[in-house]
């Protein structure tokens, strides 16, 4: 009986001796530490963006699908068209002569694709006062600038959108007159119509190639009303050649413009500074660049761009760019979201590159005139951190 108690009261010692008092020997820490989380980081806005020129190219606008009219973000848009009025064929159906022909009337009904701020529509029809064709470049190809054309006013002539699809050109009869003087037979009436400089406004007009669905019936077509004694008829005819051009005006866009076009290739650079609240060591686990366009100043249906690093030598047009995203389709809404390059925002997190920001450029070859606007951009970054931070 003795010896069953003196067991009881060891084994009550030794069962004393492990309570959880007890030293851990893992550190009693251990269990108290960070266990680390995942942090989204506020939307990080553009710091300094800007748009830069890279090359105007010598581009050929003739024989395509559109012409387009207008002035937008420091590019004006001009276009030119011809058309040939067969004055002696038309009169002798009348039994006469050409000198008998009488016009009593020059419109000339251009089809409108699509348009922008077309409220503020100004333009100003003027007389070519050099020869031009379809399959011409604007640009000087050794220095890459645009080439002056020399114009003037039409006395008399107006154009203006009549409702939502057509623009219509009303010139003198003077003009054609005029034209007779050099071929009595079948004279040609060449114009340009152009912006008159002071509000943005775009029009896509339908070129005499286009044969789109949207197109069909709707190309640029020259009306007049006409006597050849005392027979009255009217003159329709399509456009024997047009063709546009764009040029820079007031040196293209302002500065605080982020455009990213073709045609005249223009680029944006966007600077994004890291916040100082991030800790060393943690881990980018996404980063998404959000893009505000401005629908109204922006022209373009589906629009290819790639995003680079760059590295700053002594301007923007002596810059190191570095692809950091495979290429990127952005189509027509108000804001755009896409992926951005995590181990770059990595890179700047951790002092392994210098953060200078990146360039978004236009991809494939710049056959039109199609661009972007961008009004605000923004970085979102989600982290995560280790349980030891």
């Amino acid at each position: 009986m003795h010896r069953f108690t003196g067991l009881l009261v060891m084994l009550c010692v030794f069962l004393l001796g492990c309570s959880t008092d007890k030293s851990n020997p893992a550190g009693s820490a251990f269990v108290d530490r960070n266990p680390g989380g995942v942090v989204t980081v506020p939307p990080i806005s553009n710091q300094s963006g800007s748009s830069f020129l890279e090359v105007i190219t010598p581009i050929i606008l003739g024989q395509r699908e559109e012409i387009l009219i207008g002035q937008m973000n420091g590019m004006q848009f001009q276009s030119l068209f011809r058309f040939r009025v067969p004055v002696d064929s038309l009169a002798k159906l009348a039994n006469g002569v050409a000198a008998d022909f009488v016009a009593d009337g020059i419109s000339i009904s251009l089809g409108l694709r699509a348009k922008r701020l077309v409220d503020q529509t100004q333009v100003v029809v003027l007389k070519p006062n050099q020869g031009w064709h379809e399959i011409q470049s604007f640009v000087d190809s050794l220095t890459l600038t645009e080439r002056a054309f020399p114009v003037s006013l039409i006395p008399g002539a107006t154009g203006s959108v009549v409702g939502d699809s057509t623009l219509v050109v009303n010139l003198p009869v003077s003009y054609l007159d005029a034209a007779r003087v050099g071929n009595a037979t079948a004279p040609q009436i060449d114009f340009m119509v152009a912006p008159d400089g002071i509000n943005d406004f775009l029009l896509d007009v339908v070129s005499r190639e286009g044969q789109t669905i949207v197109a069909l019936g709707r190309q640029p077509q020259l009306v007049i009303p006409y006597r050849v004694g005392s027979n009255v008829d009217t003159f329709r005819v399509g456009a024997m050649a047009d063709t546009y051009w764009g040029r820079r005006v007031d040196g293209g866009p302002k500065k605080d413009h982020l455009l990213v076009s073709k045609g005249t290739f223009y680029s944006s650079i966007l600077n994004f500074a890291m916040p100082t609240d991030i800790p060393r060591g943690v881990t980018v686990n996404s980063a998404q660049l959000e893009l505000d366009l401005d629908l109204d100043r922006s022209y373009f249906t589906a629009f290819p761009f790639e995003m680079y690093h760059v590295e700053f030598q002594t301007s923007p047009q002596d810059t190191i760019y570095t692809l950091y995203n495979t290429q990127t389709e952005v189509n027509p809404t108000a804001t755009v979201k896409f992926v951005f390059n995590q181990s770059l925002v990595q890179a700047w997190l951790s002092g392994r590159q210098v953060n200078q920001g990146v360039a978004i450029r236009a991809v494939g070859s710049p056959v039109d005139f199609t661009w972007l606007v961008v009004r605000d951009a923004r970085l979102n970054i989600i982290y995560s951190t280790p349980p030891e931070l």
